[in-house]
Order: C-alpha cells, then sequence, then structure tokens
C-alpha cells in the first residue's frame, strides 16, 4: 500500500504528516482591467495559475506510461501521450520566457522582465511545483538570455542571490541530489521535476535487461523491482491537489502568449538585436 511505498522510498515522514486544507482557497490576486502585460500580473498568482496548469498534466499520467522509454520512441509515443504532454509543456514554458524576455526592446522593460521571472520561480519554489521551476531556470540560463549582460547588471543582488538559491536546488549534479532531499521532506501538494524520474526509468531499462536466460525465459524481477519504485513515487505525488482558484483571464493570456512562444534561433537573434556583440 501507499503506506508501505513511502516507507521504503524514505517518503514516512511524508506519509505521518496529517495535512489539512482550509475548505476556501486563498482569493486569487486579480489583475486590473484587460491583460496587455504580463508585468500586470501578480507573480505569485502567475505561479499559481501555471501550478495548475502543470497539475492538470502531471495528474493524467498513468503507469503505463513510464515503460520502455516510450516518450524517446516514435513508434511508442501514442502510448504515453501525457508524459509528451509534461515534456512538452516544459519546453513551451522555457521557450515563452525566454520569448517574453527577447522580444522586449528597451532595457528598463527588459530588466523587469527578468526580475518578475525570477519571482515567478520564487514562487513556484514556495508552492513546490519544481516542474515549472526548472524550466524557467532553463530559460534564464540559455544562451538568449543569459548572455544579455546588462540587463543581468540590473538585477538586485537580493534577487541574483534568490536565482543562485534556486539554480543550486536544481542541480542535476549527485542525480539532483539536493532536489531529492528536499522535495521528502515538505508537505504535498508537489509537481515533481518530471525529469528526475525520465533520468531514473532510462538509467534502470538501459542498465538491466528484462530477461535472462539462455532462452530469455527468466523475468528480470529485480528490474521490475526498481522500476515500480520510481512509477510508484510519480504516483505517489499524484495524490493531492492543488486548492486554487484558476483565473480565466490569466489562463487565456497563457493561450496567447505561449502560442507566440519562439524557437531558440530566433530567440538568439532577437537577444543579439537586444544586446549586439561587442
Amino acid at each position: 500500500g501507499i503506506r508501505d511505498f513511502c516507507l521504503s522510498r524514505g517518503l514516512g515522514d511524508v506519509y505521518k504528516r496529517q495535512i489539512v486544507y482550509n475548505m476556501n482557497p486563498p482569493a486569487p490576486i486579480l489583475p486590473i482591467g484587460p491583460i496587455t502585460d504580463i508585468l500586470q500580473i501578480s507573480t505569485l498568482e502567475l505561479a499559481r495559475q501555471m501550478s495548475l496548469r502543470d497539475e492538470e498534466i502531471y495528474h493524467s499520467i498513468r503507469p503505463r506510461e513510464c515503460m520502455n522509454q516510450a516518450w524517446n520512441k516514435p513508434d511508442l509515443k501514442d502510448t504515453c501521450p501525457n508524459m509528451l504532454r509534461m515534456i512538452n509543456r516544459f519546453n513551451l514554458v522555457s521557450a515563452w520566457v525566454q520569448t517574453v524576455i527577447v522580444k522586449e526592446k528597451t532595457l528598463k522593460n527588459r530588466k523587469s522582465l527578468l526580475l518578475n521571472f525570477i519571482k515567478v520561480a520564487q514562487s513556484l519554489r514556495q508552492l513546490h511545483n519544481y516542474h515549472s521551476l526548472m524550466a524557467i531556470i532553463a530559460a534564464l540560463e540559455s544562451s538568449s538570455v543569459s548572455r544579455l549582460k546588462k540587463t543581468w547588471e540590473m538585477i538586485g543582488s537580493q534577487y541574483l542571490n534568490v536565482f543562485e538559491e534556486l539554480k543550486e536546488l536544481m542541480r542535476s549534479e549527485g542525480n539532483y541530489k539536493n532536489l531529492r532531499t528536499i522535495i521528502k521532506k515538505e508537505d504535498p501538494p508537489t509537481i515533481p521535476y518530471i525529469g528526475v524520474y525520465l533520468s531514473d526509468l532510462t538509467f534502470i531499462e538501459d542498465g538491466n535487461p528484462s530477461r535472462f536466460g539462455d532462452n530469455q525465459e527468466y523475468i528480470n524481477y529485480l528490474k521490475m523491482k526498481m522500476l515500480g519504485e520510481v512509477i510508484g513515487e510519480i504516483l505517489f505525488y499524484q495524490q493531492e491537489r492543488y486548492n486554487l482558484q484558476p483565473v480565466e483571464s490569466i489562463q487565456e493570456c497563457f493561450d496567447k502568449s505561449e502560442k507566440e512562444a519562439l524557437p531558440e534561433k530566433e530567440t538568439y537573434k532577437l537577444s543579439l538585436i537586444c544586446e549586439p556583440r561587442t
């Protein structure tokens, strides 16, 4: 059962804690008037609405979608639609953040957007949404955004330190040791960074045959057990949902702006226009 799984994966403390939610979700922070600029939206509310979108996809992932590295194989992609949606969601958020920043021609406004996304990342951390948090970090560390030295120089030390702390948390070193440690100590709801589990599943699949013996007559139950543990952890974080209200105007803003997300080559061209090479 869930209790045994939690104890086996070092999640016993999470299991033991009784999560008590207020029946009423927090009042959303509504933008004033029609949204014409991302800066009109509270960074906390932006993170909340992003989390609701991520949650809908994450909670749709089924165990069978985690098998056979289907997300990497064209002939198997029909078997893992929600896993692919989660991967595509990451790429879309990252491309959207890059696009919004480099399309801004004025240094002052570009600085405001960069600062805004650091604050959104901070709020995503507070909401335990590590998937979109990682997507924003990837965007801000992309070649298109990281090279904007004049823009970065305008960010105060307080938020530069915040960004460094977030990067340290999400570092891939030690097989995401920092993230794995913190996530086990926190109360749900949580949206893990799906890349952690994809790395685990790939390592297990590549390093262990599914069958062995002269005629492949034996099933490798140790491999099945390892896969089951990773899939079990994915399912564990599907148990709790955010107690948040969707805000239609912000969701519509997402739909419109995300459609305008540009590929990396295009964002880099715009980055060079913002701050030409010297």
